[in-house]
């Protein structure tokens, strides 16, 4: 059939797209999507579940320790193997939104790993919050009351990430000391971090509750290598400036809940072999000592029935209108007398990444207020802490604790 000029109008979707007019169209597909996924959650459906293989007895657990990527897996047992992952998985709770990352999916987790179980993409589907639970040492201490929002908030409609950013920093970001504690032996961690496993929670807008200190995950889920040691020069950093303190003092030991550690990984075999050391039955709190600054080996753990420490520190993540689908986190860091829940000091500050494709953050990039020293991630824990529990070590005694 001959189609007259008039009809070639029907045949307009077969004509060739230029690739310029296909990549406009893509990113606008990208961000329309995107754009659901910050707000309903995109992927991420309430109730949202995968079933069990038919014998997730029969999986073999070395294939599901490593996340299915098992040389030799394929068929049948791949099927169940990943499966047996994806069904793990909770359903999205919509109650707490934060709690789940922005593409999670178990379904998408099941069909990502089917096609590719070493894609470690996959994980993207799969990310949830740690729960960072607290430990207190002192049963019936009334616990510390944290300090309420503003209850005007500084978000004005039309604000990109940076102007909001700005606009917190100066209304809410600070130090704020309320007393200082002088000769201070040793200090409780109240709230351990849990170690984000991988790089993909941080580039995603909800996951980490406080992008703003756990950008360092070392330096946050192992803060004995920082606070435990002689007494040595230690630069503190506050708002930009740089406040050299001569020869302040670090504590003779921290202390933190005793929970069963999990095996050691290859960049903790150095250790001393005291982090393997099984937890005793009875155990309250695990204290950390004996750490000279130079070799990590030379830190020593033990268990103990009872805690040690009258201070201590806690922290939080603080939430905002808008805050993070405009790139933006904060956080508050106390110190507190555990004997009473009083709050000596409270640091806030907050993080800013500037959005990949209206989506997409990276925690680890940004601006931050207050400013911390690019080259020494301790003092966004620590420095605040040795200002407000001031140690009392003066001359290092490598001892047992409970000697």
């Amino acid at each position: 059939m001959v189609f007259k000029r008039k009809n070639k109008a029907k045949l307009a979707p077969l004509v060739r797209v230029p690739a310029w007019r296909k990549l406009l169209m893509a990113v606008a597909l990208l961000a329309a999507g995107c754009s659901a996924g910050t707000g309903s959650g995109g992927y991420r459906e309430a109730g949202q579940i995968v079933s069990m293989p038919p014998k997730p007895d029969k999986v073999d657990p070395r294939a599901l320790a490593a996340t299915c990527s098992y040389t030799g897996l394929y068929g049948v047992a791949l099927e169940s193997c990943v499966r047996l992952l994806a069904a793990k998985l909770p359903p999205f709770d919509p109650t707490k939104p934060d709690h789940f990352g922005e593409l999670y999916s178990p379904q998408k987790y099941y069909e990502c790993k089917l096609k590719n179980p070493s894609n470690l993409g996959c994980e993207e589907f799969a990310l949830r919050r740690p729960e960072n639970p607290e430990y207190w040492p002192y049963p019936g201490v009334p616990k510390p009351k944290w300090p309420e929002a503003p209850k005007k908030s500084v978000y004005r409609a039309g604000m990109d990430g940076k102007e909001y950013f700005d606009a917190l920093c100066k209304a809410e970001a600070g130090e704020f000391i309320y007393r200082t504690v002088e000769n201070v032996e040793g200090i409780h961690v109240i709230r351990p971090r849990a170690r984000q496993e991988g790089d993909k929670g941080m580039d995603d807008r909800y996951v980490i509750e406080d992008p703003y200190a756990n950008a360092y995950s070392d330096i946050a889920t192992e803060p004995e290598f920082y606070f435990v040691g002689p007494k040595r020069d230690i630069p503190i950093w506050s708002n930009s400036a740089k406040i050299d303190i001569a020869k302040i003092g670090r504590y003779r030991y921290i202390e933190s809940a005793a929970i069963a550690s999990p095996p050691l990984t290859v960049q903790q075999s150095f250790y001393d072999w005291s982090y393997a050391t099984p937890m005793p039955e009875g155990s309250i709190v695990a204290r950390y000592y004996g750490y000279d600054t130079k070799e990590r080996e030379t830190m020593k753990k033990e268990y103990a029935d009872k805690a040690m420490s009258r201070y201590g520190y806690t922290w939080r993540g603080i939430s905002r209108p808008h805050d993070r689908e405009l790139g933006v986190a904060g956080s508050e860091l106390a110190a507190v007398d555990l004997t009473t829940g009083e709050i000596l000091g409270i640091r806030r500050g907050f993080r800013f990444s500037a959005t990949r494709d209206n989506r997409r953050v990276n925690w680890l990039r940004g601006s931050v207020c207050p400013n911390h020293a690019p080259i020494d991630p301790g003092p966004i824990n620590g420095g605040f802490i040795l200002k407000v529990l001031k140690p009392s070590q003066t001359i290092f005694e490598q001892k047992e604790m409970n000697k």
